[in-house]
């Protein structure tokens, strides 16, 4: 029987990769204010959330649930514009896809995803970068 994970892997129309911690991603989302929460893995069309920050309004989320118009935020402070949906929840994480990305954002988001890509590849084989 498959596990979570492998479903939600199933599922996704793209490749995820997880962030590294010395360049954090983050979604800034508007709920009961301006909320940056942590991207753990991410991926052409979505996005895994940590949503510590954010318990009350978690509870209150549901499959299909909007976030509101948000912002990716990369390393060196590029900003994207995307629309979240939540698609899974198993506290504290998060599943969203985007929905209505622009050509644009999506071609900066798989930008940033191959650069990372390459950067882990390099350290896997003790290359300096």
């Amino acid at each position: 029987m498959p596990t979570l994970d492998e479903k939600a892997v199933n599922q996704r129309s793209s490749l995820r990769l997880t962030m590294l911690q010395e360049e954090p991603v983050y979604l800034r989302v508007t709920l009961s204010g301006e909320i940056d929460l942590p991207v753990a893995e991410l991926g052409g069309g979505g996005a895994r959330l940590v949503c510590y920050k954010c318990r009350r309004d978690f509870e209150s989320w549901f499959a299909g649930h909007s976030l509101g118009p948000s912002v990716l935020v990369l390393p060196g402070n590029r900003m994207n514009e995307v629309q979240p949906i939540v698609r899974w929840m198993n506290w504290p994480l998060a599943g969203v896809q985007f929905i209505d990305l622009a050509d644009k954002d999506r071609a900066d988001i798989f930008r940033f995803l191959f650069k990372l890509e390459r950067t882990k590849r390099k350290r896997m084989n003790g290359e300096s970068e």
